[in-house]
């Protein structure tokens, strides 16, 4: 697993927390190594691992479905 420059904080464990709590001050206290550029990083390397990927889009189903 991809870890924080300098720690051994894996980088996904901050994206779940950012996920559930978005207040950094939470974030510092439980992980007081950790800097606001640490943060940034891990915001960038996640945006690098969808950049590439593609999407399709999904068919329409049928919209006339009856309605119970």
């Amino acid at each position: 697993k991809p870890l924080i420059k300098g720690t051994r904080i894996p980088i996904d464990l901050i994206l779940e927390r950012l996920t559930v709590d978005l207040d950094l001050k939470t974030l510092f206290e439980d992980y007081p190594e950790l800097t606001e550029a640490d943060i940034k990083a891990c915001i960038a390397f996640a945006k690098e691992l969808v950049d590439d990927e593609e999407s399709f889009p999904i068919p329409d189903t049928d919209t006339k479905q009856a309605h119970v």
